[in-house]
């Protein structure tokens, strides 16, 4: 309807055109010096894939535990890639994410693992802005950016797996092994010495006093008695010496030893030696007397039996394993691998002989892994559930059995200790059904608004900076790029309206609302925004438009004249600029309907104003950074801020303007 009354009212047309001329190329008419020629356009195939796995998030683990599908990212320029974080997330084991997130977060990996390139596809044309007259910066004329459309699809994977285990303890005893101590022994090599002489005479009588000492060879022949059966171990040599008061050693310890299951065990026997003192007197008139040591030495043998235990231990698993991927779950004693499958329902009994001489520490672990591929990445899912120690408790009792034998009962006890076994949380079996979560498409929703916008934002920004070779005109580069984003936005045609905003941009049609925020959605990541929603003045009457101001930029001084560029002062410092749409003709800051006359480097602007509502000079205006693209995964926090309306400049003579007809 807008093209046919447009094509009806030919001055009208001539009027749009005008101010067409002037803005496409507004600065064509100023003077640059023609030695410096630009370098030629370059084409870009923007990919948005790319950029959308670049985007930085940060995970809200507060979400992951949750039923409810709600924000597992967050948008943080600090943050890891997407695309890192997906795959972390799709790492977790099950007690770390529900499965609602967990379908959610492999429903949004598709963006990147399962989309197609469809065959449509637009070239846009786009003209940088020089900063100035002189330097011809950024040095590039046109660019071309071929933006195709990008279909993404969700990713099925099955939630990672989980183990219930179930066990108990069983031990008795398989066998009984006795091993008793003992020897036969004689004295060899004695050889008897004075130890003190001691004389007197008197002229009556004497006395005369010698007193012995002995060496000898102790010779031990040790035996081992083995359930009863008595074996020759070996011999040993002692050397004693024996006083009329004591021997020394009078302690003899001593061992045999015997080799049972690989171990050698040790049994004690002891000799406790003892002499008494002999004394003989005689003569009348001398008197001798002598005193020695008795001989053999008095033997007092003891002997030991020890009685150990040989025990059957077993521990038998009952493990149910859920989900995953053909997980393959194996079981591990003492860190070493005993059993692999791939069965869901698992029946072992690992088993253990123990001896009670050599009680020993099992660990028994379980773990279940799988294996899925997303996209060239593959990711490993394990589900540890904990570990079982089987302990040996030793105890032990002494019997007397006369005869000089000891013996000695070592028994086992066993129980579990620091068993830690994890049971799969309840929604494994309990959560949202697989088929209701696919019925989302999270990875499309994705890449047609974040992944499109962010993508298109970093794609001019390299090109700005690419072609800007002097860093002194860096702090232009967010002015150069909100009118690059603009000049994309109006190529766009407003003759139908397109089915969202991502097929306006593919296909170049879209209603005046789906241009105008191409703007928005590309410069909401560097820029504060403001939309409004009001009238637009088409021939004579108010219709439904949107519109809206851009700030947080800094203009090169060349342009900010308000006979080229009319603006808004924001807070007496902050310039604020108006942009939108009039029909296919315009991409403008202007806010003025038309441009009637150019002379000398003077603007004249008539009447009526081309949009209302307008703020008006003391208003407050709400700005926004980022936007909110209502996606169920990803949160883009969006700022505000309040800037007070200060003054308008750009009207004739006085280029300040307060109110418009109406009280507009």
């Amino acid at each position: 309807m807008k093209n046919i009354i447009y094509s009806s009212i030919v001055l009208i047309l001539l009027d749009i055109f005008l101010i067409y001329s002037l803005i496409y190329t507004p600065f064509a008419l100023l003077p640059f010096e023609e030695s410096l020629s630009p370098l030629p356009g370059p084409i870009y195939d923007f990919n948005p894939i790319i950029y959308a796995e670049r985007f930085p998030v940060i995970i809200n683990q507060s979400s992951l535990t949750s039923n409810k599908i709600w924000n597992i990212f967050i948008y943080n320029e600090s943050g890891k890639s997407i695309l890192s974080q997906i795959l972390y997330l799709l790492s977790l084991n099950a007690s770390q994410i529900s499965p609602s997130a967990y379908w959610s977060v492999s429903d949004l990996a598709g963006f990147f693992s399962n989309y197609t390139i469809a065959r449509n596809f637009s070239i846009y044309y786009l003209t940088p802005y020089y900063y100035d007259n002189i330097s011809r910066q950024p040095n590039v004329s046109e660019i071309y950016i071929n933006i195709s459309d990008v279909y993404a699809f969700p990713y099925r994977l099955s939630f990672p797996p989980s183990d219930s285990i179930n066990f108990s303890l069983r031990y008795y005893v398989i066998n009984v092994s006795s091993l008793q101590s003992y020897a036969t022994y004689y004295f060899s090599n004695y050889q008897r010495h004075i130890l003190y002489t001691f004389a007197y005479f008197g002229p009556f009588s004497g006395f005369i006093l010698v007193e012995f000492y002995y060496t000898a060879i102790l010779n031990v022949i040790k035996y081992i008695y083995i359930n009863g059966n008595l074996y020759y171990v070996g011999e040993n040599n002692y050397f004693i010496t024996a006083y009329p008061w004591g021997i020394y050693p009078n302690v003899i310890y001593t061992n045999v030893s015997w080799e049972i299951g690989g171990k050698l065990i040790h049994i004690p026997m002891e000799f406790y030696l003892s002499v008494n003192s002999i004394l003989h007197g005689y003569g009348k008139y001398v008197y001798v007397c002598v005193i020695y040591p008795s001989y053999p030495p008095k033997v007092s043998p003891i002997f030991y039996d020890d009685v150990y235990y040989e025990y059957n231990v077993t521990l038998p698993l009952t493990i149910n394993v859920y989900n995953g991927s053909s997980p393959i779950t194996k079981i591990l004693i003492n860190n070493n691998n005993v059993y692999n499958t791939s069965n869901r329902k698992i029946f072992y009994s690992p088993y253990f002989t123990q001896w009670s001489f050599d009680p020993q520490t099992e660990n028994i672990s379980v773990f279940t892994l799988d294996k899925v591929t997303v996209g060239n990445y593959t990711i490993y899912r394990y589900w540890k559930p904990g570990y079982v120690i089987i302990y040996p408790h030793i105890h032990s009792y002494m019997i007397n059995n006369g005869n000089n034998i000891i013996t000695t009962y070592y028994c086992l006890n066993f129980s579990l200790l620091n068993y830690l076994i994890a049971k799969p949380p309840n929604w494994v079996f309990n959560h949202t059904s697989f088929k209701s979560i696919y019925e989302n498409n999270y990875a499309n929703d994705y890449l047609q608004y974040i992944g499109y916008y962010y993508g298109l934002y970093n794609l001019l920004k390299g090109i700005v900076i690419n072609f800007t070779t002097y860093h002194k005109y860096y702090k232009y580069l967010k002015w150069e790029m909100l009118l690059l984003s603009s000049q994309l936005a109006f190529e766009i045609n407003t003759s139908k309206t397109a089915s969202n905003y991502t097929m306006a941009l593919i296909s170049k049609e879209g209603n005046e609302s789906q241009v105008f925020m191409q703007i928005v959605f590309i410069s909401s990541w560097f820029l504060w925004y403001n939309i409004s929603y009001g009238d637009f003045f088409l021939i004579n009457k108010w219709v439904p438009w949107t519109y809206g101001f851009f700030t947080g930029f800094e203009v090169p001084s060349f342009y900010l004249r308000p006979e080229i560029l009319p603006y808004i002062v924001l807070n007496d410092s902050n310039l604020s600029y108006l942009f939108y749409n009039i029909e296919s003709f315009e991409r403008t800051s202007w806010w003025y309907f038309n441009v009637s006359n150019l002379g000398n480097n003077t603007i004249i602007f008539s009447y009526p104003i081309a949009f209302k509502p307008l703020p008006s000079v003391n208003d407050s205006i709400t700005f926004y950074r980022y936007y909110n693209f209502n996606s169920t995964l990803v949160l883009i926090n969006v700022k505000s801020i309040k800037f007070i309306l200060t003054k308008y400049v750009g009207q004739p003579d006085s280029y300040e303007f307060i109110s418009g007809p109406g009280g507009i």
